[in-house]
């Protein structure tokens, strides 16, 4: 990220949902003792395993992470748009980054030390008690994640997370930034297992497979989606490949709890 000599305005700081009822006092004398940094597309925010020593305001533009496991395979966290603060957790826990953060978009972030933020949560309340908040849900959500993507046919998961992805607009289209195989890897699913449910979904009218892109062409049939469970050759699946994925991936999937 480069650094642009300029502070954040307190308009932009007051946008991001942890400062949101900062008082403007505050946050002016938070944005002028933060310079803003700028990335472009495909700039890494976070490495995973470097000390977790700062986390990012992201004040717009858009990331995405990735889990590289010992073993080889990789899992990925859903897209996160700005404003957002990333990685929260991380920091708390004094530990490393568990995964590796990656812009999709340009945007702008400020980099707020370890020792800032722990100051902020002892001296405003607000920030503290949405910090306590966001964490919670983000516990019951990481649960509700686990549970849905330890069972269940790949095309209901897959509509199960379309239906989540496209809850805005009529005719939604979800962006892919990493294409199929990062819903895959997110999914915790092979590449040729998604491209199969989604040839699936596509021959039903339900969803239009685009380059790094799916359109919901008829959201009233997404949700019926969700219950499917169409036989071994009606999916082309191999036996067996993707439950030996999902049971070697349950385990070790580390969930982003801290974004």
């Amino acid at each position: 990220m480069n650094t642009s000599g300029r502070v954040a305005a307190a308009a932009d700081l007051a946008r991001v949902p942890m400062l949101a009822e900062v008082s403007g006092e505050r946050l002016r004398h938070l944005a002028a003792a933060h310079p803003v940094r700028h990335f472009r597309a495909g700039s890494v925010l976070l490495r995973q395993g470097a000390p977790a020593t700062h986390l990012l305001i992201m004040l717009d533009g858009q990331a995405s992470a990735v889990v590289d496991h010992p073993a080889g395979d990789r899992s990925r966290y859903p897209l996160m748009p700005g404003p957002c603060v990333i990685d929260k957790a991380a920091v708390l826990a004094a530990g490393t980054y568990p995964a590796t953060w990656m812009a999709t978009t340009p945007g702008r972030a400020v980099v707020l030390s370890a020792p800032a933020f722990w100051t902020l949560l002892r001296q405003q309340p607000p920030i503290r008690e949405h910090v306590l908040r966001y964490l919670a849900r983000q516990v019951g959500q990481s649960r509700d994640a686990l549970a849905a993507s330890a069972a269940g046919p790949a095309v209901s998961r897959l509509a199960r997370w379309l239906l989540t992805a496209s809850a805005s607009g009529a005719t939604p289209t979800v962006c892919l930034p990493a294409g199929q195989q990062g819903l895959a890897e997110e999914l915790g699913l092979s590449r040729v297992t998604v491209n199969r449910a989604l040839q699936q979904l596509a021959r039903a009218g339900i969803v239009s497979v685009r380059p790094r892109a799916i359109a919901v062409l008829d959201p009233a049939k997404l949700a019926p989606a969700t219950g499917w469970r169409p036989g071994r050759a009606a999916m082309g699946a191999r036996p067996g490949s993707d439950s030996r994925m999902k049971r070697a991936q349950y385990d070790k999937r580390i969930i982003a709890a801290g974004v």
